[in-house]
């Protein structure tokens, strides 16, 4: 889905492609950012278990949504995760490092402990592997991995 918004549709000749690949990417965009709303929603619940008044437990609710326990507590994870991850700059101004990014692809770099993202970050740039909020989830889990990678030689080298 990320490919078809990437498409530059000003250089294309056909009108009607163009308007229904605009379309297209309009809509993706929506559903991206609706899929924050949700999962920010379901963060806001857990975390102050507004569901106990009306339901057993969170997977009732879950239930009840239409989604499996496990997917609930992804998105709730991720949302956590998303809200969490900030950056201060040299003048203390405080910035989500993970703004813009997507909800998968945020699962892709929820494996990296919240302290060390802005490290993540900072060791990518300038590499073939440095990833973007405009970066598919396949070119996220794959500078993820190799961070990982990195990071875990790295640790068991120091402790030899």
């Amino acid at each position: 889905m990320n490919d078809v918004m990437t498409i530059n549709t000003t250089a294309l000749a056909n009108k009607e492609l163009k308007k229904h690949l605009n379309e297209i990417k309009k809509a993706v965009e929506t559903i991206g950012a609706n899929r924050w709303k949700v999962a920010d929603a379901l963060r806001k619940i857990a975390e102050n278990e507004e569901y106990k008044e009306d339901f057993k437990s969170d997977t009732a609710l879950a239930e009840a949504l239409g989604m499996k326990r496990q997917n609930f507590q992804k998105l709730v994870k991720a949302s956590k995760y998303h809200a969490e991850c900030k950056a201060v700059d040299e003048d203390g101004n405080v910035s989500l490092l993970l703004d813009g990014f997507s909800v998968s692809a945020v699962f892709e770099i929820i494996v990296i402990p919240i302290d060390e993202v802005s490290t993540y970050f900072d060791c990518m740039v300038g590499t073939e592997l440095a990833i973007t909020k405009e970066s598919t989830c396949k070119e996220v889990r794959e500078s993820v991995q190799t961070y990982k990678a990195w990071t875990d030689e790295s640790a068991e080298s120091s402790e030899s």
